[in-house]
């Protein structure tokens, strides 16, 4: 009986112990099979990001390929824009100088609004000068912004090829760059009296060191006339379209195009001398030959960089008014508002302008009549984009946020102002 009773308890742990080992196996393969899924799954996402990622690029380069267009050289121009002139023969001068001194403002350019064109400069010299497409003068050979694609053909005796969107023209002195789709023009001062040698110098000790933090401002310093400036923690962006140079340094996250480097294009003076101190000097290959002509790559930025901003656009039967702001983070993480943009016009955007000339709003609210911002320290501002008039409607010692209005009541910080 005894042993009936033990070989029973016997019998019972083992079944409870092949129970417990069948489960265990069963898990086991369970989880092996839902790992499995999910690195198929995971393997599928990659795949699918990297198609993304591939179809995202193509259709950059073919949007890039039809707004970059095409470079004509020395095509043979008869100047008509008053403008263009005093730039052709002022081109080492400033806009100031050449054209008179504003204060209007459009991000980083000036703007001329009575001549429907904005510049910019580095260093007391014209870099470039944007006619936009409110310039309704002929720039040269009778050739209009508005003209079509076969009309600028026609009036400058050349062939665009089909699906492009821009030209570049380069004559002596200068480039003319055109998107015909977006009716604007940027031209260019070609930088004749750069000399290469110390941006060589620079450069190899930079190939040796690595050091960014003395290599830019030696390069800005030696080379001030520069189009493109920016340095932040995780993008370092200088760009000399004239001269075939554009430095770009990106974190590894950012730089999924590789565009990390010295980037030379085919149009710098330069081009084989630099090409030669790479193969010579640069194992790391940090210096990189590129294609395309950066004037045409850097035109096409300059042109579609206030597009780019778009914030906001309200219409109204009789009004229209597009709010484009470059926002900022101060020092408590407040989303600040800098360089307002304000187009305007009954039925089509007039010329850009900053909204207040401080350049910076710590907030805002958009109707379709007025824009109303507020600047910590000052108070409300009701802007009118019809006669550009400023005005303080409620004084503010503190911080301002604004929030939004309904009906008469406009909702700042944790109350409302009543509007007239």
């Amino acid at each position: 009986m005894g042993n009936i009773y033990k070989n029973n308890i016997r019998s019972k742990n083992f079944k409870i112990i092949l129970s417990i080992i069948i489960i265990a196996i069963i898990c086991i393969i369970a989880i092996f099979q839902l790992l499995h899924t999910s690195d198929k799954k995971e393997e599928d996402k990659v795949r699918y990001t990297e198609k993304r990622l591939n179809d995202k690029i193509k259709q950059i380069d073919e949007e890039r390929t039809a707004y970059l267009g095409e470079v004509f050289e020395n095509v043979n121009l008869n100047i008509e824009s008053e403008e263009l002139n005093l730039v052709i023969n002022n081109l080492e001068k400033s806009s100031d100088d050449i054209f008179g001194k504003t204060t209007e403002k459009v991000l980083e350019e000036n703007s001329f609004p009575e001549r429907h064109i904005r510049t910019r400069d580095s260093f007391g010299r014209l870099n470039y000068v944007v006619f936009t497409k409110l310039y309704n003068k002929p720039l040269f050979n009778n050739l209009y912004l508005t003209d079509s694609k076969s009309e600028i053909e026609r009036k400058l005796n050349i062939n665009i090829k089909e699906g492009r969107e821009a030209i570049t023209i380069r004559n002596k002195g200068y480039y003319v760059h055109i998107n015909i789709a977006m009716k604007e023009a940027v031209v260019m001062p070609i930088i004749e009296d750069a000399n290469i040698d110390e941006f060589l110098k620079i450069t190899k000790s930079f190939l040796k060191d690595g050091d960014l933090k003395k290599y830019v401002p030696e390069i800005t310093t030696k080379y001030p006339y520069y189009t493109n400036y920016e340095y932040g923690e995780n993008k370092i962006h200088l760009t000399y379209p004239t001269l075939g140079i554009d430095i770009i340094f990106l974190d590894k996250k950012a730089n999924r195009y590789g565009e990390s480097g010295i980037n030379v294009y085919p149009n710098s003076p330069f081009y084989g001398r630099i090409r030669d101190f790479k193969n010579e000097n640069d194992k790391e290959d940090i210096i990189k030959m590129r294609e395309y002509d950066l004037v045409k790559t850097e035109g096409t930025r300059i042109l579609m960089d206030v597009a780019a901003k778009k914030d906001s656009l309200l219409k109204s039967p009789n009004y229209q008014v597009g709010v484009y702001a470059n926002k900022t983070k101060n020092e408590n993480s407040r989303e600040m508002y800098n360089n307002i943009l304000v187009f305007s016009s009954k039925y089509n955007f007039g010329e850009p302008y900053n909204l207040n000339t401080s350049g910076v709003a710590d907030s805002i609210v958009v109707t379709d009549k007025y824009v109303y911002y507020g600047i910590d320290g000052e108070g409300i501002y009701r802007h009118n984009p019809e006669d550009k008039e400023n005005l303080l409607i409620e004084k503010i010692t503190d911080e301002v946020r604004l929030k939004n209005i309904k009906g008469n009541k406009l909702y700042v910080n944790e109350g409302y102002i009543e509007l007239r």
